[in-house]
């Protein structure tokens, strides 16, 4: 027994973005991701479907993420462009975590941590270094005490 699953609203990735008609009317290829269960092995298997959909004002580039929905008949300017982009959820390029509102680097640090922790390599690390009186153990202290200082004041707030 199959179930029918509304396709009114659906969230994919852009593929390619054409211009169609005489009026040049813009238009997104959108890649969305399908779950096809199947009923022998009782599991659900990832099926990929390309879908046209209509970006009247070019809101999206190709790697976006966007949400796209059902377009209605009067507004279709071919049978095969059935959706119109609602929004871009994810642009190509500009990871943003959603809970913290911070951009991402690498998958594990934040912009801002990576400043951060370039900042203080340079005040702690470099800055003794450039003292060419100091001997080894003197710019080891000197980097102790600074470092010590930066994680009070962390600490602190």
């Amino acid at each position: 027994m199959a179930t029918k699953i509304a396709k009114d609203l659906l969230l994919g990735k852009v593929v390619q973005i054409n211009k169609i008609g005489l009026k040049q009317i813009p238009c997104a290829l959108v890649r969305c991701q399908e779950n096809i269960f199947n009923s022998h092995i009782k599991k659900y298997f990832a099926e990929s479907k390309d879908y046209w959909a209509l970006d009247h004002k070019n809101k999206s580039n190709v790697g976006d993420h966007v949400l796209i929905k059902k377009a209605e008949k009067s507004e279709r300017p071919t049978s095969s462009v059935e959706h119109t982009v609602e929004r871009v959820v994810f642009q190509y390029g500009n990871l943003i975590d959603p809970i913290t509102k911070k951009r991402v680097l690498n998958e594990k640090k934040y912009l801002d941590e990576a400043l951060l922790e370039q900042s203080l390599v340079k005040e702690i690390v470099e800055e003794p270094f450039a003292e060419d009186a100091l001997l080894f153990d003197e710019r080891r202290s000197v980097q102790k005490e600074k470092l010590q200082e930066k994680s009070a004041e962390v600490f602190q707030k």
